[in-house]
């Protein structure tokens, strides 16, 4: 069996959780929407807060959940022409791909940070949640990616582009 390095134990850490987390907001959200049906549907009842808590899930399974298919390589990339190309060629533009996504992704995560800042007394109207609360999934979710990313990089520096997993 292949020794694990430091930085992959730790990303596969971060995985785990988006996932263990991601499923916790699915199979919650799941529960939320088909108790909301049955109460409105049988017994005439409503819930208030129940298309907030939803939402907030929602999010939650969203965000994390593209933290880990970003671990697994699962996002849509577009490579006809990539695949085409010299060797060369694809480590360029493999590394300007890289760069690009630690950019947006610390812009975005810089962007969470500040909307946060600035909602600390504010609350959502059913649950009286503290609104920051709704962007700290993206946050989180950015910020498991930009670390996955930067690992990423350094691979992709150590091994001259090419791919190790």
């Amino acid at each position: 069996m292949k020794k694990q390095r430091g930085g992959n134990r730790f990303i596969n850490a971060l995985g785990f959780l988006s996932e263990q987390f991601a499923i916790i907001a699915l199979i919650a959200m799941t529960l939320l929407v088909l108790i909301q049906i049955f109460l409105r549907n049988v017994l005439n009842i409503g819930l208030t807060w129940g298309g907030e808590l939803t939402a907030y899930f929602h999010i939650w399974m969203i965000f994390l959940g593209a933290a880990l298919v970003l671990k697994e390589k699962g996002h849509v990339r577009l490579d006809l022409l990539i695949e085409k190309a010299p060797r060369f060629i694809r480590r360029i533009v493999d590394l300007f791909n890289l760069l690009v996504m630690i950019a947006f992704m610390g812009l975005f995560i810089y962007c969470c940070a500040e909307i946060i800042q600035r909602l600390p007394n504010v609350t959502t109207p059913a649950l009286k949640m503290p609104y920051w609360l709704f962007f700290l999934p993206a946050f989180l979710g950015f910020l498991f990616m930009l670390v996955m990313t930067v690992r990423d990089l350094f691979v992709h520096l150590r091994n001259g582009g090419e791919e190790t997993r």
